[in-house]
Order: structure tokens, then sequence, then C-alpha cells
């Protein structure tokens, strides 16, 4: 009897485990909401069939280990990266596309790791971007190099950034 007894307790456990991550991401996204603007939103592209990497995460930038989950901001996917006049079109496969505008980008970097994602060195594209008054780092991990140096190129030199 006391085997069941342990069974069913170590089968309670990893429900309960996921329902208060969930709860936790939920509070989080909705307090993040609340002092967060909405990101401009663009048209969805027809296919990400030609996509640029993944979209890795958004961070606060004065706290790089706080995953940004409002508006949508904290699920990773396909990404496809779009250099307009207007700014970076940030194409999600599965989530809601947003624009960068090109006044609000603050810088370019790279790094080799964010929250739960870790690559070779500089394998991650990072732009640091200002939502509202709020200073964010987008983190992309674009596989290949000669892409990820066009699109810095384009920032830097189209966007002016």
């Amino acid at each position: 009897m006391t085997r069941e007894v342990i069974g069913l307790l170590l089968l309670l456990i990893v429900p309960a485990f996921a329902l208060a991550a969930y709860v936790g991401v939920r509070r989080a996204r909705v307090k993040q909401e609340a002092s967060l603007p909405a990101p401009v939103g663009v048209e969805r592209a027809d296919s990400l069939v030609h996509d640029d990497g993944l979209y890795v995460s958004t961070v606060l930038a004065e706290s790089p280990l706080t995953r940004v989950w409002a508006h949508g901001l904290g699920v990773r996917g396909r990404v496809k990266l779009v250099s307009k006049d207007a700014g970076l079109e940030v194409h999600r496969q599965g989530e809601a596309s947003f624009v960068i505008p090109t006044a609000q980008i603050v810088g370019l970097d790279k790094a080799s790791a964010t929250i739960d994602k870790a690559v070779e060195s500089n394998g991650l594209f990072s732009i640091v971007w200002l939502l509202g008054q709020t200073q964010l780092v987008s983190n992309f991990r674009i596989p290949n190099q000669t892409t990820r140096q066009q699109i810095s190129h384009q920032i830097t030199n189209t966007l002016g950034a």
C-alpha cells in the first residue's frame, strides 16, 4: 500500500509543478503588460519558408535574466527579419509579428548566451531597443554568418542605428 501512495504522490507532483509554472508565467506577463506598451504590429509575412533563423528571447536590458513575456514576446520560434526605412520587421512563425522602429534602436551586439540558450561564441545577434521607456534586448540565432552580416550591415547603414 505504501508504494501505491508514494506513486500517486509522485504522479501528482508533475501537474503541480506544471500548474505553478503556468501561474508564474501568467503573473509575470500581466505585470509586464501593465508597464510595457504593445510593440508596433506589422502584417504577417506571406511565408517563412525562407526564414533567417530563430527568435530566441527578449529580455530587460538592466536585468538580462528576466524574460519579457508581455505581448507575446516570450515565445521562441522561427523568424524572418526584414529591414525597412520604418524599422526592423520581426516576422515570427505562429506568433504576432512586430516592428522595432528605427528611432528606438539603441544598438547592436553579439552574445554567446541568453536566458536559456547558449551557442558558439558570438552566435546570437542582439538588438538593443526601447519599448516605451524600457530598454530591451532581443536575441536572434542566425546560423548563416553571411545572412547575419547582411542584416547587421542593413541595420547599421540603412536604418542608421
